[in-house]
């Protein structure tokens, strides 16, 4: 019994995706079957790589318009994807994207810094970046509350920095920030 309901929604399953593939939908109606949510996240994932798979054999489209519609389609199931996720989850992917992008910005090989420097710096810039993104998920601020909350987490960056800097890596850091500063708005380093 349990394989014949498996086994037809096996067959549902394959019939939106190809009735989402041969129409101009972009994706079945998920939100009205009650699957499990292992099987929707599969589901959703079987539809995605059927309609790629579909653009990829689409010899009337350019490859900047196949690649287009493939960023669209990785897009929607990334937002699916999110959906299935709760507060918690969402938080740690990411932390776990942000992890696995992470990439020091260019000043930081200027301070010389050991092992244990480099792996506090690399804590200290996934907290900003996390702190960054949560502050901007948070629709009820104005743009003068997050300017401030921005300023207040860029204050607990620098204070993170001189627990772990000594004082000369500090006041590189310091000249390195102002030149930056400088450069971006147009202006000549001193």
């Amino acid at each position: 019994m349990r394989r014949t309901i498996h086994s037809t929604i096996t067959l549902m399953i394959m019939a939106l995706v190809v009735a989402a593939a041969q129409s101009t939908a972009l994706l079945p109606p998920f939100d009205q079957v009650e699957f499990e949510p292992a099987k929707r996240e599969k589901a959703l994932a079987a539809t995605q790589e059927y309609r790629i798979e579909a653009l990829n054999k689409d010899s009337s489209l350019s490859p900047e318009a196949r690649q287009q519609q493939i960023n669209l389609i990785n897009g929607e199931a990334n937002k699916n994807a999110e959906a299935l996720l709760n507060k918690d989850q969402r938080l740690k992917l990411g932390d776990l994207g942000r992890e696995a992008n992470y990439k020091p910005p260019p000043f930081a090989a200027q301070l010389e810094m050991n092992e244990q420097q480099q792996a506090k710096f690399k804590e200290t810039m996934l907290w900003r970046a996390r702190e960054a993104a949560a502050l901007n998920q948070d629709a009820a601020l104005s743009a003068e509350q997050r300017q401030q909350r921005l300023l207040k987490i860029n204050e607990g960056v620098m204070d993170r920095f001189a627990g772990f800097l000594t004082p000369e890596q500090m006041t590189k850091l310091n000249t390195l920030l102002k030149e930056m500063q400088q450069k971006q708005s147009g202006q000549k380093p001193q």
